[in-house]
Order: structure tokens, then sequence, then C-alpha cells
């Protein structure tokens, strides 16, 4: 634990809550949005292409739009040096990559692209913790970067709780962080509370409210088992870091679109 946290600072120097450092590249190029984010020294380019139609006809979907997601991570992106074996990389791709179409079709506005297609285009460049959360954000600017309307704007972020001095909760967790014995979540909300139509996205236990904090959850990863109510004070700290994230992001973003105005 002494590696961990020593006086009063994370391994990488960090107070517990505090962020690292983003930073958030629009690109140009094919794609009708992409972009390069960086949250430490985790490194995710997201790019979108369409609406368009649909690739397979069988694929259309009335009144509905349909999202892919491609999650490409090389066996070589970890910060360590190590590398990771095709199967278990391929596993864990397939796993999120499902994910982010599931979370992206509850938020798209869906009657507005009938029997459309969108793609999204992950590519880690290099992970060093919270690799998840920040190809969500990433995947969310390129989305409104094309223009793709959506209900909200969602966010994500992972925290972890480590239970030693105080159970102190640990926001952003770097590499080495998530490979030590702590419980961690990845968080994915809607930070303005936003309410959908559906309950798609709805955790499936029923102990865990679906609005926290005036925020909207949307998909909760937990790496171990955690009683419930130690698991919303978890998740409790996921969304008031998404909540700083989702500023940062949203500065970002103004920026990005007024400098395209006076393009």
């Amino acid at each position: 634990m002494a590696e961990l946290y020593f006086n009063d600072r994370r391994v990488d120097g960090r107070k517990t809550t505090e962020l690292r450092m983003i930073k958030c590249e629009f690109l140009p190029g094919m794609a009708d949005g992409s972009v390069l984010l960086e949250q430490g020294n985790t490194k995710v380019t997201a790019s979108v292409f369409g609406p368009h139609p649909c690739n397979a006809k069988a694929d259309e979907i009335p009144d509905e739009v349909f999202i892919t997601c491609k999650y490409n991570r090389p066996p070589f992106i970890n910060t360590s040096g190590t590398r990771q074996k095709h199967s278990q990389s391929d596993k864990v791709s397939a796993e999120y990559a499902m994910t982010i179409e599931e979370i992206f079709t509850a938020l798209v506005r869906r009657s507005i692209y009938p029997n459309a297609q969108i793609d999204i285009f992950i590519e880690i460049l290099q992970s060093d913790g919270s690799e998840f959360s920040t190809a969500i954000n990433a995947s969310s600017l390129a989305l409104m970067a094309a223009g793709v309307e959506m209900i909200d704007f969602p966010v994500a972020s992972t925290v972890g709780k480590y239970c030693f001095y105080g159970s102190r909760l640990f926001a952003d967790l770097c590499r080495y962080e998530e490979n030590s014995r702590v419980t961690r979540v990845t968080v994915v909300c809607l930070p303005g509370g936003t309410e959908l139509g559906s309950d798609k996205l709805a955790s499936g236990n029923p102990d865990i409210p679906q609005n926290i904090s005036g925020a909207r959850l949307l998909h909760t990863r937990l790496s171990s088992w955690l009683p419930s109510e130690k698991l919303i004070v978890l998740i409790q700290g996921g969304v008031d870091a998404a909540k700083v994230i989702h500023a940062e992001l949203s500065d970002n973003l103004r920026r990005y679109v007024k400098h395209s105005e006076r393009v």
C-alpha cells in the first residue's frame, strides 16, 4: 500500500480525487468525426462514419439506427511494455465494443436516422489505466463532431477504493493502480440527469438507483464483488469524477465549434 499511497500522494503524484490532464484534438480526415483524446498517458482515437445507408439490408431496422463499433487494442499498448495474448485482447475488445454499441444506440435520436447505420472505430494507441472510460469519452466527442444528434452527452470515469487508510477512493485510475488489489468501477452516466425513453441500460440491480447526485446512470462495470451500500458509495465517486470530466470535454467541444464557425 505504501507504493500506492504515501505522504498524501498517489503513485503518480496526484491527490486521491485529482484527475489526470485531459488533452483533446479534433482530427481532419475521411471520417465524419474524429477525435484524439488523452487522459494522462492513455491515448485513444475514435472515428465516426455516418449516418449512411446500412451496408446490409438485414441490418435495417424500421425507425431505428444501427450502430456498429470496432474496438482495436494491439497487444503492445500497455505502458509497462508487456504484450497481451491476442485471445485475451480480442475478448476484451469484443466486450467493450458491444457495450459501446448498446450505450449509443440508446442515446442517438433514432427517429432522425431511420434505417441508417453509424460506424464507430476506436483505436487504443496507449493504455495507462481508465482505458474503457477514455474510449467512451472519445466516442462521445467523435459522434458530436460528426453532427450526430443524441439525447445527451455521456461521459465515463473509472474510480477505485482501497481498504487501507480509511478506504480512500481514488479517481481516474492509472495502470499501476488498476493492476493492484483494488476494487474499481467504471461509471458511464449523463451528468445532466436526462431521462431515457426506455430502461434498456438499467443496471439490473434493484439496489442501485438509476439516478445518483442528479446524474442518470447508463452503465457500471465492476472489477469484483462489493456489498450494495459500498458499491453505491463507489459509484457516487465515479459520478463526481464524471461531472468534472464532462465540464472539461464540454469546453473542448465549444472551442472546436467556435473554431469551425470561423473557418
